[in-house]
């Protein structure tokens, strides 16, 4: 007989590292589900000391969902900011923070920035299938300093979370950190779900003592992103996805409204 003897562990990506940067402390951030437990992403280094004049900076990914400047990203991402700023493909903009949703790890930004393009929501989540096509597209790891964003191909591997958590979607492993916040986009450019991070189950065989260990990134549905946005009072765009577009083509698109978060926590020396 097949149990799952852990709960899935959810790691959240907010941050990157290098001298000005530090990874995650663990501490703060969205409220993580019964029977979840933040997962530090299996013993990653500790990143270098700050030095003199430097500032922990915590960095994710967010994008454009109205052309009044209404951004979203994970409510992790800029949890304790002291300030928020725009990176990547914008010059270095400040952001308020709007509203925030800590039981979906959501938060909305607002800047006087216009962006080029706006992010097109998928008109209906119960057309998205496993095995489905997808891209996760921001700024992880290094991208968060460097403001190159990267573009990673990835596949659905469930429409529920691995505990059916309806508030997830699954697919196969494309996120690092620092993909936080991000959109996970369709062939056709639309996007699907907000990146926000790994989740890890083991399975347990009673009869032959085997364990499996099951693992995947998750996304927040558009089931929850949605409602979040109307309740806010931002009128977002909603597309069909009946085309099937290139990897530049899709990238060409995002890349007008995805964009590097900045957060300043403090700590400066």
């Amino acid at each position: 007989m097949l149990r799952p003897v852990l709960a899935a562990l959810l790691c959240l990506l907010p941050f990157t590292a290098s001298a000005q940067f530090t990874a995650p402390s663990g501490e703060g951030g969205a409220q993580i589900p019964p029977g979840y437990k933040k997962w530090d992403g299996g013993g990653a280094q500790q990143p270098p000391a700050l030095k003199p004049g430097q500032k922990m900076i915590q960095s994710g990914t967010g994008f454009f969902v109205s052309n009044t400047g209404h951004i979203i990203t994970n409510e992790h991402v800029i949890h304790g900011c002291k300030n928020v700023t725009l990176h990547g493909t914008v010059q270095p903009t400040p952001a308020r923070v709007m509203a925030t949703n800590n039981q979906y790890d959501l938060a909305l930004l607002k800047t006087d920035l216009r962006p080029t393009r706006v992010a097109n929501l998928r008109d209906q989540q119960g057309d998205i299938l496993v095995n489905d096509p997808v891209l996760v597209m921001g700024y992880p790891l290094e991208a968060g300093i460097t403001g190159q964003y990267k573009v990673k191909k990835s596949i659905i591997l469930g429409l529920q979370g691995p505990m059916n958590e309806p508030q997830w979607i699954q697919f196969r492993d494309a996120a690092l950190q620092g993909n936080s916040g991000g959109p996970l986009l369709d062939t056709a450019g639309n996007v699907v779900g907000v990146v926000v991070g790994k989740t890890r189950m083991t399975v347990h065989d009673d009869q032959s003592g085997q364990e499996t260990v099951k693992q995947a990134d998750v996304a927040i549905s558009l089931n929850v992103l949605k409602p979040f946005l109307m309740n806010n009072g931002v009128y977002f765009r909603s597309r069909q996805s009946q085309s099937y577009y290139a990897l530049d083509q899709v990238e060409g698109q995002a890349r007008g409204y995805i964009v590097n978060i900045h957060c300043d926590a403090g700590g400066s020396h």
